[in-house]
């Protein structure tokens, strides 16, 4: 959703664009845009106006809840696929996937007979490159990344800190916008999509609702970002305090 009061944040992120693909004015750039023909452009458009904040163990309640309450449970379930499945939809650079991977090998799910797969997604394909290769400044690794993990989890190299390949096995990272129809046979017994439909209005917010509803498991929960509701929308999954998710 971009409203009228932001004219002069869009014409500066804009310019960038105008500029690389040579496009004399913004009238120019409205005419390709909606003839939708060349997609560099659509793309590149859309690329600066993505917010790609993110970091380790971002808003702590839901790996803790997924820690205490949803694995435990799994575990018990005897389920007839013993694969556990979480789609970070909206992954941006990495972080929260990353996050997931740390927290369920350190519970010991393979011990269990039990595989985990995590589905990693993000509409930006320069963000989405970022988060596969799995590099972060020491900045990036100091919010919110417990030491332990740092030092277990990690290889330095140079400025950077690599994610070591044994988490990034787990993780399949693909591009995919929200507002498209999910190409995913496989449910999810969680999906993260967090801080995601703040952006989106009303009649984007019940489609992308409604399909992250199907993609679920059963008994599985959808974690929202802590300031998202479900206000003004139709949907049948109840939301669980103990857990702080929504459910079937």
């Amino acid at each position: 959703v971009l409203e009228e009061n932001k004219d002069l944040f869009l014409e500066n992120q804009l310019l960038p664009v105008m500029k690389r693909f040579e496009i004399g004015d913004y009238k120019h750039l409205i005419r390709l845009l909606k003839e939708g023909k060349k997609h560099d452009i659509l793309d590149s458009v859309a690329e600066c106006f993505a917010i790609h904040e993110s970091s380790f163990f971002r808003d702590k309640k839901p790996f803790e809840a997924i820690k205490e309450h949803l694995i435990p449970s799994y575990k018990h379930s005897e389920p007839e696929d013993n694969t556990f499945r979480i789609w970070c939809a909206g992954c941006s650079s990495g972080q929260e996937p990353y996050s997931l991977a740390f927290m369920l090998e350190e519970l010991g799910l393979q011990k269990a007979g039990l595989e985990y797969k995590i589905l990693a997604t993000d509409f930006s394909k320069a963000i989405l490159k970022k988060a596969q290769e799995g590099l972060y400044t020491q900045f990036e690794v100091q919010r919110g990344l417990p030491i332990k993990y740092l030092a277990t989890n990690f290889i330095k190299q140079g400025t950077y800190w690599a994610i070591k390949d044994s988490f990034r096995d787990h993780i399949d990272f693909h591009p995919f916008n929200l507002i498209e129809s999910i190409p995913y046979e496989n449910k999810f017994q969680i999906i993260m999509c967090r801080n995601v439909l703040i952006y989106f209005d009303l009649e984007q917010k019940q489609r992308v609702l409604d399909q992250l509803s199907k993609a679920l498991a059963p008994e599985g929960y959808l974690f929202l970002g802590s300031s998202e509701t479900f206000v003004g929308l139709k949907t049948t999954l109840k939301f669980c305090p103990k857990v702080g998710a929504y459910k079937k």
